[in-house]
């Protein structure tokens, strides 16, 4: 394995550690919260989040990508680039906050709904902050620094919410432990930065940061149009229906995202290296760090949509109970649909990586406006499953614009590389599930598991070269 690609199976790991563990505080988080507060008030809570989320774009002003990028080519950036991204960052989210409380009167939302979105807003002001300081572990591939901050958070969430629901606290005390668990964690981002960088830079140099301005535009623009196709739903879901739709939709995203950690850890951890692999014009290393990679997403995805599409109905009572039955079959076409999310992102962070950023926001604002266009069409028709299918459908949109450029221009997938015994080892495992019906959910989980697995030693899917790939990403780990 090339130093690059043992740099990643490691970042990867320690990612994977960190982000799991992160996913599965966030995923009790939820389950707590959709248990303690009715359907409309976890509606409201959910919308308060995904229209802050959207305003986050504005207030990050494409800043965290530019910053990862050009520290990576460049270390010595660190601390000037650094301060005078925190700099911008907070007049940016002062006038992000006028922008949320104008979009609040303007949407007639209720006292108690302006009030959470407030109070989510006031929790961005650290979060912004925090995402320079992972941007930066990131461009140094110090994951390890990340995932520390991404745990202190989950984990501080987890405790306050805790507190929150013992002592009785409603909709506005649940939305401030997200505020407190922001401050912890750009603490630990702090804490963790002097100890790596030093101080930073807070000079102020107007033509400089102008240049940074100039410089993180287009991310902007692409992550705005990627927040927008992302959470929008939920903000029109609020308006076109009601909030227990929300509340009933959120619930059903909620498991998917948890298996979207893997698609977003991996994607993450081959960014920085696309950047220096592309920066030194070495195209080979790129294809063959992409073809492992997508090898690699094809094993891991697709069991997981043939789990997610026949049992997602049942692991949406055992964990949120009777009241969210109806987002069981929500949950299962999501399923079906889960490769899509590995594979968009990693053709997405490789045309970043190319600077091919123009190319990558229109892609994004055609999968937007595929996104806002089908909602309109399907949620008055069908409600909270109608947005589920307008998702998928601008994801699909999204991957296809990518996958005409990365052949075309890069090389970097063939036809020759269609799964076929992966695929195999997924139909196998889905009819075994089909065949499992009403069984015990954990026996069903496991056996199922075990079936795929073992179709893929069968077929020789799971050969010497996968097997020596998974040692020596455990051996990186190790040394690492």
């Amino acid at each position: 394995m090339s130093e690059e690609g043992v740099k990643v199976s490691k970042n990867a790991v320690f990612l994977m550690l960190a982000e799991g563990i992160r996913r599965l505080f966030s995923f009790v988080i939820v389950i707590i919260l959709a248990r303690y507060l009715s359907v409309a008030h976890f509606g409201i809570f959910s919308l308060a989040f995904a229209l802050v989320w959207i305003f986050s774009v504005f207030a990050n002003f494409g800043m965290n990508p530019l910053l990862t990028r050009n520290i990576a080519r460049d270390h010595s950036q660190a601390q000037i680039m650094m301060g005078d991204v925190q700099i911008l960052k907070v007049v940016f989210y002062a006038a992000t906050t006028l922008a949320i409380y104008g979009t609040c009167r303007a949407l007639s939302y209720d006292a108690l709904t302006v009030h959470a979105i407030l109070i989510a807003t006031a929790g961005l002001f650290f979060q912004i902050l925090e995402d320079s300081y992972v941007g930066m572990f990131d461009a140094y591939q110090r994951m390890e620094f990340s995932g520390v901050v991404a745990v202190v958070k989950t984990s501080a969430v987890l405790l306050v919410v805790l507190v929150v629901v013992n002592a009785g606290g409603g909709l506005l005390a649940v939305v401030t432990a997200y505020l407190l668990a922001n401050v912890a964690s750009l603490s630990a981002s702090v804490i963790l930065s002097r100890k790596f960088i030093g101080g930073l830079d807070l000079s102020v140099n107007r033509d400089r940061m102008i240049g940074l301005i100039r410089e993180a535009y287009p991310f902007l623009l692409i992550g705005l149009v990627w927040i927008i196709a992302f959470r929008v739903d939920m903000v029109m879901l609020s308006k076109l229906r009601t909030e227990q739709e929300v509340g009933l939709y959120r619930v059903s995203y909620s498991l998917f995202e948890v298996l979207l950690v893997l698609p977003a850890l991996f994607s993450r951890a081959l960014y920085p290296a696309f950047s220096r692999m592309l920066g030194t014009g070495d195209l080979d290393g790129t294809r063959r760090l992409f073809q492992n990679a997508i090898r690699i997403f094809a094993i891991i995805s697709l069991p997981m949509c043939a789990g997610l599409y026949f049992l997602g109905p049942r692991f949406v009572v055992l964990f949120f109970g009777e009241k969210y039955a109806a987002s069981g079959p929500v949950l299962s076409f999501f399923g079906l649909f889960l490769w899509l999310w590995f594979v968009t992102p990693a053709m997405g962070w490789a045309l970043t990586a190319a600077d091919r950023l123009k190319l990558v926001l229109k892609c994004n604002v055609a999968s937007m406006l595929v996104n806002i266009g089908a909602n309109f069409a399907l949620i008055p028709l069908f409600g909270f499953p109608g947005a589920a299918g307008a998702t998928v459908l601008s994801e699909i949109v999204l991957m296809v614009s990518f996958l005409v450029v990365v052949r075309r221009d890069y090389r970097l997938l063939s036809v020759s590389q269609i799964p076929f015994k992966p695929i195999l080892a997924t139909l196998v495992m889905g009819a075994f599930c089909f065949l499992l019906g009403s069984w015990n959910l954990l026996f069903v989980v496991a056996a199922s598991a075990a079936v795929y697995f073992l179709v893929l030693l069968i077929t020789g899917t799971l050969g010497k070269a996968e097997l020596d790939l998974a040692r020596k990403m455990l051996g990186s780990f190790k040394r690492g």
